[in-house]
């Protein structure tokens, strides 16, 4: 058995990338759509009246073929099968996002020809249903596929990022036996975390725009605060860690309110808030826990930071909520 969990562990890991290639060309697509253009021009020319949406149709299928079937549909299935299923222990390529980019540049190609140059032909016509059905079905195909992508995609990142907070951030980080030494910026985990986190959506704004962007930042922003809620559970906080915890969530709230979502910058700046009751000092626990940044949090929620304190036994003596 353990022999088996392994064999399956080394083929999620052990994917083929092609060394980041997208096998994704606009200039190809550009070829295809003007090729196909021209035949439908000199099927408008040539054709009797009569024969002119069938052999528009006939057209049509052979475009969907090369453009999408041959061309789209096969680079997509590549990038997806180089989207490790496994939580990644190194950081994850993330050149999927490009061939979201070039898909959705060579789909907007795709709808200027069809509005242009065939549902003109096919308007009114026998075939207009036909070909409008076989349009969708594509473009259905097409998007199902790239959110399964993206889908796999942020799981990988985020896989990532809890392995780099499992692996790089200690217990001693929180709980440091010399409590008169200096609070640091930031945590080495919190580091490399935030560093990751600005390249990859980087790459994000460069690959998505629109409402497509804000969905998927909305996304990977609930899924990263959920991932950094459970680490900061797992951890008991003396004054001086729970200054290092207070330091990091203030990076990673600057971090998440330059994404400019507003969901994301209210979870964030109500996670500062919370750390900032590992902080304060017992008797000022009542007035903390009153902050406007926490009206909309579950007062158990609250509960569940301050017994995080090492000092929660006498500390909850101040509280006027348990």
């Amino acid at each position: 058995l353990q022999d088996l969990k392994r064999d399956i562990q080394a083929r999620l890991l052990n994917v083929e990338t092609y060394g980041g290639e997208t096998f994704l060309s606009e200039e190809v697509a550009i070829n295809i759509l003007q090729e196909t253009k021209n035949a439908f021009q000199r099927c408008q020319l040539l054709c009797d009246k009569d024969e002119t949406p069938k052999m528009t149709e006939m057209i049509f299928d052979i475009l969907l073929r090369f453009l999408y079937t041959e061309h789209l549909d096969y680079a997509i299935d590549l990038s997806l099968a180089g989207i490790s299923l496994a939580e990644p222990k190194t950081e994850p390529p993330n050149y999927f996002f490009s061939v979201v980019q070039q898909a959705v540049a060579i789909t907007h190609l795709f709808h200027k020809q069809y509005d242009d140059s065939i549902f003109p032909f096919v308007s009114g016509t026998p075939v207009e249903d036909v070909c409008t059905q076989k349009r969708a079905d594509c473009l259905r195909n097409v998007e199902n596929r790239i959110n399964l992508g993206l889908e796999r995609q942020i799981n990988a990142v985020v896989g990532y990022i809890r392995f780099l907070l499992t692996n790089e951030q200690k217990k001693a980080d929180f709980r440091p036996e010399d409590e008169d030494q200096m609070v640091t910026a930031m945590s080495n985990a919190c580091a490399l975390v935030v560093k990751y986190l600005n390249s990859e959506v980087q790459v994000i704004r460069d690959s998505l725009d629109g409402g497509n962007l804000t969905t998927l930042m909305l996304e990977f922003g609930r899924r990263f605060y959920k991932v950094l809620l459970t680490h900061i559970y797992q951890f008991t906080y003396n004054s001086h860690g729970a200054m290092l915890l207070l330091c990091d969530i203030n990076e990673y709230r600057k971090c998440m309110l330059s994404w400019k979502i507003p969901e994301i910058g209210t979870k964030f700046e109500a996670l500062h808030a919370l750390a900032n009751l590992l902080v304060v000092v017992p008797e000022n626990l009542n007035e903390a826990c009153s902050s406007q940044l926490l009206i909309d949090t579950d007062r158990r929620m609250v509960n569940s930071f301050i017994q995080l304190r090492m000092d929660y036994r006498t500390a909850k003596l101040h509280l006027n909520f348990v």
